[in-house]
C-alpha cells in the first residue's frame, strides 16, 4: 500500500452556489431531474439541517444522511430513495456520516461522528433495516465518510486522526494510511483498475499555527491499494 501523494485544493464560487442550494435536498439529473426533501414530509425542515454523505447499494437503492449544519442538535437521520423516500430508523444523531454498503447488499454501516463511533445492521430483501450493532470504536480522532471495498472491507477517515483506516468485515484493524494533515474526511477508490485511492481533507476550524504544521490541509491525496473498490450502481428509478 503506497504513502498519500501531493493534492490540490479546489474553490469556486460555482461549488460554493450549489452546495447552498444541496443543503436541503438532492437533485437526480439523468435520465431526469427530479427533486426530493428529506425531513420536510408531515412539516418543516428542522432548522439548519443539510444532506451529508450517501452511498448507493448493489440493487440501486441510494442511502444517505442528514444532519445539523451548526454540529448542536441531535436532528440527523439516515434515509433510504429507492424510488421514493423512506425513513431507516436511524435518526437522533449530530453528525451522520456514511452510510456504506457491503458488496453482497447485506450489511450497512453508518457513522455517528461525535460519538466516535462505527455501526452495522442488516439489511433485510425489501430495504428494511435490522437492529444497530456497534462495528468499531474510534480511539485517535473521529470517524468521517467511510465506503467498503471488493472484500467487504471499512474503510474509514478520521477527523483530527491524520490517517484512513481500512477494518475487516469483523471489525479488526488491518491497515492505516497516513497523511500530512490531520483532518481527513473520505475516502474513494477509483482509476482504471479502481486500485487508486483519493481522500478529501478539510481545514475548517484549523488556526494558524496549526495551518503552518500542515499547509496542504483542505487538498486532495491520492494513494495506491492492493484490494479495488466496487463500481458504483445507477440509482433505482
Amino acid at each position: 500500500m503506497g504513502g498519500a501523494e501531493g493534492g490540490r485544493v479546489y474553490r469556486s464560487a460555482q461549488t460554493r452556489r450549489f452546495h447552498r442550494r444541496a443543503e436541503r435536498w438532492f437533485v437526480r439529473l439523468r435520465p431526469c431531474t427530479r427533486i426530493v426533501r428529506p425531513d420536510r414530509r408531515g412539516g418543516a425542515a428542522p432548522p439548519g439541517n443539510r444532506l451529508n454523505d450517501g452511498c448507493v447499494d448493489p440493487s440501486g437503492r441510494l442511502w444517505f444522511g442528514t444532519m445539523d449544519n451548526g454540529e448542536g442538535s441531535n436532528s440527523g437521520a439516515i434515509y433510504c430513495y429507492d424510488g421514493k423516500l423512506r425513513e431507516t430508523g436511524i435518526k437522533g444523531v449530530t453528525i451522520t456520516n456514511g452510510p456504506a454498503v457491503s458488496p453482497d447488499g447485506r450489511t450497512l454501516y453508518w457513522v455517528d461522528t461525535l460519538e466516535r463511533k462505527i455501526s452495522a445492521c442488516a439489511i433485510a430483501a425489501d430495504g428494511s433495516l435490522g437492529p444497530s450493532r456497534t462495528f468499531v470504536t474510534i480511539d485517535k480522532g473521529y470517524p468521517d465518510g467511510p465506503i467498503v471495498d471488493s472484500q467487504g472491507h471499512v474503510w474509514i477517515g478520521l477527523y483530527a486522526g491524520w490517517v484512513a483506516r481500512r477494518y475487516a468485515p469483523d471489525g479488526t484493524l488491518v491497515s492505516e494510511v497516513a497523511f500530512p494533515v490531520g483532518n481527513i474526511t473520505k475516502v474513494a477508490l477509483g482509476g482504471p483498475d479502481l486500485r487508486t485511492g483519493f481522500a478529501t481533507s478539510a481545514r475548517q476550524f484549523l488556526k494558524a499555527d496549526e495551518l503552518a504544521r500542515q499547509p496542504r490541509a483542505g487538498a486532495l491525496f491520492q494513494f495506491s491499494v492492493d484490494v479495488p473498490g466496487v463500481p458504483c450502481p445507477s440509482v433505482i428509478d
